[in-house]
Order: structure tokens, then sequence, then C-alpha cells
């Protein structure tokens, strides 16, 4: 099952702050330490304001009567078979996801075969589907517009990281049909 969120940006706002370290644990009692240094939660979980919480998945077989393919009707991406978004803007049909949404990778050149480009490496190291701004806020099925400055790029983030339709901070919502 593919595995999707933003957990990434409280740790990038982490490290931005410069927060005081003890240099004897430096991750403290909730994170570890990944391999290239970076702090991170365990695998499975996201940081999510401050905390580790277990990640949601993009989609699932909530629906057990929609098999994959079939374009079944949704009101949300949850009620999809997995591996596929719900078109909520457009056709409020079940449409396959990005590819490569979601994958896991270390570094851009992991994203570049698929449509999901940006290599989130703070948090989830997943692909994600960057340059939404410059196409008028749209994203993927239900996912929002998030505009960070601060990373000189926008993303589409899943509705479940993104609490009363609100981007995590220090982002900002992008809404669909603003021209670029």
């Amino acid at each position: 099952m593919r595995q999707v969120g933003v957990g990434w940006l409280a740790g990038l706002l982490a490290t931005l702050a410069g927060c005081l370290v003890d240099s004897d644990d430096p991750c403290g009692d909730e994170l570890q330490p990944a391999e290239d240094g970076a702090c991170v939660c365990p695998d499975g979980q996201q940081l999510l304001a401050g905390q580790c919480v277990p990640l949601e998945p993009v989609a699932s077989t909530s629906n057990p009567s929609c098999a994959p393919g079939e374009g079944c009707t949704c009101e949300s991406s949850s009620t999809c078979p997995t591996g596929e978004l719900c078109d909520r803007y457009g056709s409020g049909r079940c449409t396959m996801a990005p590819a490569g949404l979601g994958n896991a990778c270390g570094s851009a050149a992991d994203c570049a075969a698929g449509e999901a480009t940006y290599c989130e490496t703070f948090s989830t190291r997943t692909c994600q589907v960057q340059g939404c701004k410059e196409l008028g806020g749209v994203c993927p099925g239900d996912f929002l517009c998030c505009d960070f400055a601060i990373l000189g790029t926008s993303l589409c983030i899943p509705p479940s990281t993104a609490p009363g339709g609100q981007c995590p901070a220090p982002g900002a919502l992008v809404a669909r049909g603003t021209a670029p």
C-alpha cells in the first residue's frame, strides 16, 4: 500500500528553527537517526505537530465493492482502491494516482521516472507531486496545493495531512483556479 504524508515539513521547520540539541541524544525520545544523520520518525510514522504519528494511506480498499480500474464514484480517496485517488473536483470517480506517488526515495533521481518528481527527504522519504501553484492550484485527486516558499516549490498534499483544509505551516493554500 502506498503511503503519502507531509510530516517532513515539521522536521524541516525544527531543523530551520535551530532548536537546542542534546549532543548525547540529538534525536530525542521519539525520533531516531537516519543513515544521513537526519532525525526521523520510526518506519510507518510521520512527524505531525512535533509528534510521530502513524502514516495514513492515500487510498485504501474501504469500499470493497469498488475494484481497481472500475472508476467507481467517490467522495474521497479513502474510498478508492489502493493506487487510485478520488477525482473529487472533476469526474467524482476513482482514477489512477500519478505514477510514482508515494514511492520510497532518497533523492530526486529516484522520482525522475514518474509523475511525482519531488523527493521529500525530510521525513517520509517519498515521491510527491510538485509545481501545482504554476498549474492554478490543481492537484491530482482530492489533494490540496500548498505553496512552500521556504522550499521554493509547491506540493500536492493529501487531505489527511491538511486538517481543516489548511496547509501545514509554513505552507500557504493555493486555491484551485488561481491564476499562476
